[in-house]
């Protein structure tokens, strides 16, 4: 499951951190969450920088490029400067198709 929401725009209320980090505690399979700086809830979804694209394509095409956004020993979507509170959990391959 891919979790992002927007941080820091005003409109926060919409989903707060706290809000998301409990709905990521709840799910015990693979997941991903990240919330997107200076964003707001509206805009995440044209400024998630083919996050979206690069997870649907490892998950439902088994692409293995997708895959090293998210995997490895450094995902790059962890370091993004433009995302706060990335949290992830995958089981032992990952992938959950």
């Amino acid at each position: 499951m891919l979790l992002i929401a927007g941080a820091g725009s005003g409109d926060d209320w919409v989903v707060t951190g706290k809000q998301l980090r409990a709905i990521d505690d709840d799910i015990s399979a693979n997941k991903l969450m990240a919330r997107r700086r200076d964003t707001a809830h509206g805009e995440v979804l044209y400024t998630a920088n083919g996050y979206v694209m690069a997870w649907f394509m490892w998950h439902l095409r088994g692409d293995e490029q997708a895959a090293r956004t998210f995997t490895g020993a450094a995902p790059e979507i962890m370091s993004n400067p433009m995302y706060q509170d990335q949290q992830m959990e995958l089981g032992q391959s990952g992938c959950a198709g």
